[in-house]
């Protein structure tokens, strides 16, 4: 089997639409490949998360069952709650590190992604694992610090918690969007961590509205598909949720079905999560590709490149 389109080349000067429609071509391309890698990496790790799930809204149903019950139904509400944010997170890394992975080698090999072996693939996959952990880290250091600031703050004055939580909110979304650079930006160049930080930020900001129309557009389309997954597992535990209050005697949650099927939909919905969020992850890609060229002019600097080794 060959190709029959030509190679896509990541770095050009695009125009918004024409970034929807590359990305649409890139996922339309290999979205085979993408699927059964997503298959062996992030499936098994969706049946562990669907476990975390429940049992974390099953300590939400007994708390709303017993507001006022022991400090060890609350703590287990904690605790459970912190094991499926962990286990999102380590989603998330694979996530990143599979599809930017992807890309890396989609652009360096000459059969593209073609017959892609775990083999041929692990080492780029690996590589970019261990840089999605150290963006992590940071993420969390920051996330500790401004927790912790503000845990200060609310033992000294409750209105300066208020001010400072209100600055905190405004600073994250402004933020926000140039920080979607970072990932991309940090798995494709060899550059160290914090030079790279700088640059995400310094592009992001002077691309703003671009980076959030792209990332708005493609956000509304993981909603959709995110919906479509969630949607029944979401609707089998609120109904079940109305029985149980309504007739705590039910035993419904104790029932085999019920739990069998809770277990089956929340793999759906935790895989439909992270599918949700592959399209978006290819667009901010294509963006920073787009960025990159247009500040720097990777293209140009390549083809010179090549022309001095002639």
């Amino acid at each position: 089997m060959e190709y029959t389109n030509p190679k896509i080349r990541y770095y050009r000067v695009r125009t918004f639409g024409e970034k929807l429609n590359i990305t649409f071509d890139y996922l339309r391309e290999n979205w085979r490949v993408i699927l059964r890698f997503s298959l062996y990496l992030i499936l098994p790790l969706c049946i562990f998360q669907s476990f975390a799930l429940n049992a974390y809204f099953s300590t939400n149903l007994e708390l709303m069952k017993d507001p006022n019950g022991s400090k060890d139904i609350l703590i287990e509400f904690v605790l459970r709650g912190g094991i499926y944010v962990i286990i999102y997170m380590i989603g998330n890394m694979i996530l990143s590190a599979l599809i930017y992975g992807m890309m890396h080698v989609y652009d360096h090999r000459t059969e593209r992604l073609m017959e892609l072996t775990f083999g041929e693939f692990k080492e780029t996959l690996f590589r970019f694992l261990g840089k999605c952990f150290r963006i992590i880290l940071f993420y969390g250091a920051m996330t500790i610090l401004v927790g912790g600031l503000a845990g200060m703050l609310a033992t000294w004055s409750v209105w300066a918690l208020v001010v400072y939580l209100i600055f905190v909110l405004i600073g994250a979304l402004i933020i926000m969007l140039p920080m979607a650079l970072l990932t991309p930006m940090y798995l494709f160049e060899e550059q160290p961590f914090f030079e790279t930080l700088q640059r995400a930020f310094r592009y992001g900001m002077s691309f703003w509205i671009e980076i959030f129309g792209v990332l708005f557009v493609f956000g509304l389309i993981g909603g959709i598909i995110n919906t479509v997954t969630y949607l029944p597992w979401y609707l089998v535990v609120v109904v079940s949720q109305v029985f149980i209050l309504t007739s705590p005697d039910s035993g419904i949650d104790q029932s085999l079905w019920y739990q069998l099927l809770t277990y089956v939909l929340g793999i759906i919905q935790s895989y439909g999560s992270y599918i949700a969020q592959m399209v978006g992850m290819v667009g901010i890609a294509f963006e920073y590709f787009h960025i990159r060229e247009k500040r720097e002019g990777v293209t140009v600097e390549t083809e010179i490149s090549n022309f001095a080794n002639l």
